[in-house]
């Protein structure tokens, strides 16, 4: 008699596990959507906002408009809309203390569509839920005083080549929209009595530009040259 049923081996079942959403918060290395039962992250915005203060001058009866002398970035704030489903009032009360505990603090911040990015902020404001409400939308504001988006996989090493002149030179574009710090080490492979490195906005100099490698020097330097040391000082008692 032909076998009438068919079994799905448990081994093999499709995998199950829930997606997380995009723009799903992690909150100092932990997705609140996977700590917290019942979290789903529903939207965010301040990510892509770029505002910077304007210092500039009244130009003078001379000229027109303004003379503009700098900007600077100004802070950033982090809205994160959330859902929270829970199944009485108690359940309601601990999810929430545990929310606002998970937010204490420093926090580092980050997303799940670009987990390696990060921002420095701190918790300013989280919205009371609605009253006899069970499930509902609701949000917290992370204020970032350092407006920042930080990488964690910084670029490089890269490696300097040697030109016609004798010089290393290294070529390092940059990709964000602000100033990043370059960290520049040298390995000598021999006596070397000067090394100088330059970039576009400084120079670092260390040793003696005149001294030919290879060859041994003695340094010293005179700190006090008198034959009436006594006429230099006065005594104090």
């Amino acid at each position: 008699m032909a076998n009438l049923y068919e079994f799905i081996d448990t081994d093999e079942m499709p995998d199950m596990t829930i997606r997380l959403p995009d723009e799903a918060v992690n909150i100092n290395g932990v997705f609140l959507d996977n700590e917290i039962n019942g979290f789903t992250t529903v939207t965010v915005s301040g990510r892509d906002s770029l505002s910077y203060d304007i210092t500039s001058e009244n130009a003078g009866s001379s000229g027109t408009g303004e003379l503009f002398l700098g900007k600077r970035l100004e802070s950033r704030n982090l809205t994160i809309n959330f859902k929270l489903v829970t199944s009485s009032a108690s359940d309601l009360i601990a999810k929430f203390t545990t929310l606002k505990s998970m937010l204490s603090g420093v926090l580092i911040v980050k997303f799940n569509d670009d987990i390696n990015k990060y921002y420095k902020g701190t918790l300013s404001e989280i919205d009371n839920p609605p009253e006899g409400a069970l499930t509902f939308v609701s949000s917290f504001e992370i204020y970032c005083a350092d407006p920042i988006c930080y990488s964690e996989n910084p670029k490089g090493p890269y490696t300097a080549t040697k030109g016609a002149d004798g010089r290393y030179s290294v070529t390092v574009v940059n990709e964000g929209n602000v100033n990043a710090p370059i960290t520049m080490t040298a390995t000598m492979n021999a006596e070397n009595g000067y090394i100088g490195m330059y970039t576009d906005y400084a120079i670092t100099e260390l040793g003696n530009r005149e001294e030919d490698d290879t060859k041994d020097y003695v340094s010293a330097t005179t700190l006090f040259n008198t034959k009436d040391i006594l006429s230099k000082f006065t005594r104090y008692t």
